[in-house]
């Protein structure tokens, strides 16, 4: 399952959020029956205009649990900038 959601609408351009949740059940890992689950959430904004126009800074939380295999809580810090060369 997956949500975004674009603040645009509220007056801020270029925030945007992100969260998606995956699960399996009902797998093998050799004998054992396996499961795992992941929540993954990102805030994101990309500046609009001026020098740094495009760029793009992007907080991700990962929440990661399985039965087989460690648990995992991440924090993530992303800096994007996208460039058109031609």
């Amino acid at each position: 399952m997956r949500y975004r959601y674009d603040f645009t609408s509220l007056g801020l351009p270029g925030l945007s959020l992100m969260s998606r949740y995956v699960r399996s059940n009902e797998f093998r890992i050799g004998q054992q029956a396996a499961r795992e689950r992941e929540l993954d959430t990102d805030l994101a904004y990309v500046i609009q205009s001026g020098p740094f126009k495009d760029l793009g800074l992007r907080w991700r939380n990962v929440v990661y649990r399985a039965n087989y295999a460690a648990n995992v809580d991440e924090n993530r810090l992303i800096l994007e900038y996208s460039h058109r060369f031609w």
